[in-house]
């Protein structure tokens, strides 16, 4: 009975409502084994009772209209996919120009960068910022965690180095404790921030730097081809 259908599927509630609204016949609408609903009908018009032609034609409607529900939720699925992919795209194409594509010329100094996230967007992270007139700071960084939430992440972490930067110069341990705290107090627990910063002087060919738990970068040397770990 269509009472013993709708308690198979523990729905009791309905099978009062339905026993109280007086239908005659529910038809279930399923597509691929799910139960998408029923189609609720009351007494012929004639009062006979549903003949078994009648029931097998009500299951085949109940059926089409079970696939166009289908179908329906496909669209709408692709639909809020499509604009999803949309606004992965759009983050895209804002982390692209927050990361530095065309380097300025600076003296005694040839330097590029370049960055390939595993998904569309992430946490890594480089720089260049100009110190004054002399000197040139060189930033590496990776933010824990991917997509977009890693990359917003990473957009104020660059803002904040960059604004500690300007107004600290070279004191490069009062910039990174100042974005330590800033970080600290904008991020839910287990989420970090890894960061290499470095102060390049082409005078002194010195490099002044902090490694704040970031992976240590590799300095070639040119003269006798040695290699170093910076901040190991």
């Amino acid at each position: 009975s269509w009472a013993a259908t709708l308690v198979e599927f523990g729905a009791m509630d309905d099978v009062r409502f339905v026993s109280d609204s007086g239908f005659s016949l529910l038809v279930p609408l399923t597509s691929r084994e799910r139960l998408l609903g029923f189609l609720a009908l009351g007494e012929k018009l004639s009062e006979e009772p549903y003949s078994r032609e009648d029931q097998e034609l009500l299951l085949a409607v109940g059926q089409q209209m079970a696939d166009s529900l289908e179908y329906a939720d496909l669209v709408r699925e692709g639909q809020e996919q499509a604009i999803l992919r949309r606004e992965v795209e759009i983050a895209r194409e804002v982390q692209d120009r927050l990361l530095v594509q065309r380097p300025a010329p600076f003296p005694r100094l040839d330097y590029a960068g370049s960055c390939r996230p595993a998904r569309f967007v992430g946490g890594d992270y480089y720089d260049y910022i100009r110190c004054g007139e002399s000197r040139m700071g060189f930033a590496l960084g990776d933010v824990s965690g991917k997509g977009v939430s890693a990359a917003l992440l990473m957009a104020g972490l660059q803002a904040a180095l960059r604004v500690r930067a300007d107004i600290h110069g070279e004191a490069l341990d009062v910039v990174f404790s100042e974005i330590n705290r800033q970080l600290c107090a904008s991020t839910d627990e287990g989420r970090f921030a890894t960061l290499f910063y470095g102060v390049f002087d082409p005078d002194a060919l010195t490099l002044d730097y902090v490694n704040a738990g970031h992976n240590p970068p590799m300095l070639f040397r040119g003269g006798d081809g040695t290699l170093e770990r910076l901040g190991a």
